[in-house]
């Protein structure tokens, strides 16, 4: 039935609520999206990763449009939230974002994607190709996410700074003062 299981994890210098937090903000799906993935954020029912929370996507894969659903089914503030595919290109998707503070000053957070690919036995032969992007797509997004947090949410705190993420990829934050 071919199915994989993909993990990873990063220890990012900032509390788990500054990291939980970071996920619920408008622009966060947009702003972990790498720029080669040709997948576009065009409908959320309503903001944040609580539970029922959905999202719509385009993207296209070999040149074919193709729309991507997904719904939070689960979430426990500062521990974890998970999001799975109702419609779109995998037989089966789902992804689950875990937090655990290392101490009152770091935190760890692990995304685990559990995915099978239509068409199987014929698929088999895309699981090494899908395996090597997942890591280099979650390598980025674990850069993205640390860099952020680790250089902006120091000032962030002390003097009230919000985050908006401009652009189509949503690549360079501007900081506002609040």
């Amino acid at each position: 039935m071919g199915s994989c299981v993909f993990t990873k994890t990063t220890r990012i210098n900032v509390p788990i609520e500054t990291l939980f937090d970071w996920h619920t903000r408008e622009g966060a799906v947009s702003r972990l999206t790498p720029p080669w993935v040709p997948v576009q954020l065009i409908h959320r029912n309503r903001p944040g990763v609580e539970k029922n929370v959905k999202l719509t996507f385009k993207l296209k894969i070999f040149n074919i449009p193709l729309v991507w659903e997904s719904l939070h089914t689960a979430w426990c503030r500062n521990r974890f939230f998970i999001d799975c595919q109702t419609k779109g290109p995998f037989k089966k998707w789902q992804h689950i974002h875990r937090f655990e503070s290392r101490d009152s000053h770091s935190s760890y957070m692990e995304e685990q994607v559990q995915f099978s690919l239509p068409f199987w036995p014929l698929s088999r032969l895309f699981y090494p190709y899908s395996a090597k992007e997942l890591n280099r797509i979650f390598t980025y997004r674990h850069s993205i996410l640390k860099y952020d947090l680790e250089n902006y949410t120091g000032t962030t705190k002390k003097k009230g700074i919000l985050f908006k993420f401009l652009g189509k990829r949503r690549l360079t934050p501007r900081i506002m003062v609040k």
